[in-house]
């Protein structure tokens, strides 16, 4: 144990075969490896492997070599372990050395994390680009990497290149992304493009924080795969936390022009671990997320849909998915690292092909599928509001579709894209939705919405022209009424609609300049679930042309009740509106609306099983209306 080993299967993964003549390619205790291929564009049997990784005190590579070594007949050869950069380590911190070809024959980079803060340098990140030469010696030189700002919260580094080799002035490109973290809820990820020759590297693009706009607040350990265009081909997948208790697998891509899509995925709600690769006929992105009692379910969906997901027949922790070895996806497998309960024994699991799944889709009425908008002020705090959830009678409802090449110049562009398809309501439809809504930052979002400055979303249900038939939730952001991220699910009872084709939509007004980005999200709950996770399910009745006059608030139902009631409540016009719970000393124990409501007419729970019995007083406040009333707990 602790030794770097080669394993190799020449049967698509069925069976695996221990190289080196059964030794480790490690002559000592080694740890973090990393592999990357060129093969030969006229012989698939004739190819180099690259095998980095971290020794005690320096960076290691061993080229392993397939190719002829007599007629007809091919072999293995295995170079020394060959240094490519030493240095001190005595807090034995991890390198995380990666590696990539751009090329058969052509030169590689290496890269790592700077461990020597002991001697007063860089913690950033250092790169090689190294070749051999016409003795077979291998040529190496590290330098710090110019001009992406690395330091010492720079981690888990990827690296990939297009392997087509030079272009026609002898430049190698690598693109290299990574993490900064920040602290336990902060993280961004970065991007950057190294343009290198035989000598030397430069830096040639550099996009700070691509992961902005995703509404994610943390963002961590990213993959990266690039296609023949050096631009186009640029994917990126990295995990997104919203400090709310989800994990997704978020996606973006660049544009041929070199600027990155004002468009997200993400996938999956608790996501561990995630891998990215490119196959002939698409490219593919594959997760592991938690999926009940500590077990771990394996999925992946493509660039054919990138919203369809598969489930696999594996449930490891880990992820990788291997690269397009016979020219179909059917040659692309995924091995699942099955180390859960965190003891041996420790096992690999292989899925069936990627390619085998094709023609078994169907469509999961327990998918969830969601579209958000999010807006990012001048000082990077990104507000964001998620339309989600929407079912009618257990089927789920799709939004409509929209272009990958997508360009978004301002929130009225937007707003026309956060629009479901077309369904039918009848009046016994059990109609549902969820709102998820905040910002990245409250302290930094609090600060933005200065006096002049607020943001309102609204949620409306609207016919097939587009007229308004009932505005269903609307929410208004400013320095004045500031919410914090709040998750919440409604079941609207559409009595009285008839039969009737609807949409729903989102709008979005903003007064000050905001840069936009929409965010689609995928994912499958967990068995037994249900769709709806918010422990309040609010309830909205259609109330089409039937006006409502006055502010009134009703009894609660049970009463008394025992852990929880419904207080209904109705509003005549936009209004701010709190609803709010007191204890007979005056003490205030629970808030339970403090937003501003459209005309309609609305149910919330009250959930009293943290609080002891007794009886306790509700009080609902709009404009100058204020009206409270007793309620008894009983336990």
């Amino acid at each position: 144990m602790g030794y770097v080993w080669y394993e190799r299967s020449t049967d698509d993964g069925t069976s695996w075969q221990l190289m080196n003549d059964g030794k480790p390619l490690s002559s000592t205790t080694a740890n973090s490896p990393s592999i990357d291929y060129s093969a030969s564009p006229n012989d698939p049997r004739t190819y180099t492997l690259g095998v980095v990784y971290q020794g005690s005190q320096s960076i290691i590579l061993r080229k392993i070599t397939s190719g002829l070594v007599g007629y007809q007949t091919y072999g293995i050869t295995y170079s020394a372990e060959q240094v490519i950069f030493s240095y001190l380590n005595p807090e034995n911190k991890d390198a995380m050395p990666v590696i990539s070809y751009n090329g058969f024959g052509a030169p590689f980079m290496v890269v790592w994390k700077d461990l020597r803060s002991s001697e007063g340098e860089d913690d950033g990140f250092f790169g090689s680009i190294c070749y051999y030469n016409n003795m077979g010696g291998l040529i190496t030189s590290p330098v710090y990497i110019p001009g992406i700002n690395s330091n010492s919260v720079s981690t888990h580094p990827c690296l990939a290149s297009n392997k087509l080799g030079p272009d026609s002035f002898n430049y190698s490109y690598f693109h290299l992304a990574w993490e900064d973290y920040a602290s336990s809820s902060v993280g961004i990820i970065n991007y950057a493009r190294i343009k290198a020759d035989y000598h030397s590297m430069v830096c040639d693009k550099y996009n700070p924080n691509i992961s902005s706009g995703s509404g994610m607040s943390k963002n961590s350990m990213p993959s990266m795969i690039v296609g023949s265009d050096n631009n186009n081909g640029v994917r990126l997948a990295w995990i997104g936390d919203n400090n709310q208790g989800q994990w997704s697998d978020v996606f973006r891509g660049m544009f041929s022009d070199g600027t990155w899509n004002p468009r997200f995925w993400k996938f999956g709600s608790r996501v561990i671990s995630q891998s990215l690769n490119l196959g002939s006929d698409g490219y593919f992105l594959t997760f592991s997320e938690f999926y009940y009692y500590n077990v771990c379910q394996n999925r992946f969906t493509d660039s054919r849909t990138l919203s369809n997901i598969y489930t696999l027949n594996t449930t490891g922790r880990n992820v990788q998915l291997n690269n397009d070895a016979g020219g179909t996806s059917r040659k692309m497998f995924v091995m699942s690292f099955n180390n859960t309960a965190g003891y041996p024994p420790l096992s690999f699991e292989k899925s069936n092909s990627i390619g085998s799944y094709y023609g078994l889709y169907k469509e999961n009425s327990k998918e969830i599928s969601g579209r958000s908008i999010v807006l990012r002020s001048d000082s990077f705090s990104e507000f964001y509001f998620s339309l989600q959830d929407v079912s009618v009678d257990g089927k789920p409802v799709k939004f409509m579709e929209v272009s990958d090449s997508l360009r978004i110049s301002d929130v009225n562009g937007l707003n026309k894209y956060m629009i479901t398809e077309p369904f039918t309501l009848t009046d016994n439809s059990k109609f549902l939705f969820s709102l998820n809504y905040g910002v990245t930052d409250p302290a930094r979002g609090l600060k933005d919405l200065g006096k002049e400055r607020n943001i309102s979303y609204a949620v409306d249900l609207i016919d097939e022209e587009g007229k308004v038939l009932q505005s269903l939730n609307k929410i208004n952001l400013s320095k004045d009424c500031f919410l914090k991220n709040k998750e919440t699910s409604f079941q609207v009872n559409p009595r009285g609609i008839g039969n009737k084709t609807v949409r729903m939509r989102l709008r979005t007004n903003v007064n000050f300049n905001a840069e936009c980005f929409l965010v689609d999200s995928h994912s499958v709950p967990e068995e037994n679930s249900g769709m709806y996770k918010a422990s309040e399910i609010e309830k909205i009745d259609y109330i089409g042309e039937k006006a409502i006059r006055e502010f009134a608030i009703s009894r609660n139902y049970p009463n008394p009740f025992n852990p929880s009631t419904v207080i209904d409540y109705q509003v005549p016009k936009t209004s701010k509106i709190t609803l709010k719970i007191f204890d007979m000393l005056g003490k205030e124990v629970a808030t339970l609306v403090n937003e501003i409501r459209e005309m309609g007419r609305y149910s919330v729970k009250f959930d009293a099983k943290e609080l002891p019995s007794g009886t306790y007083i509700y009080e609902i406040r709009a404009n100058d209306f204020v009206k409270s009333g007793k309620m008894v707990l009983l336990k």
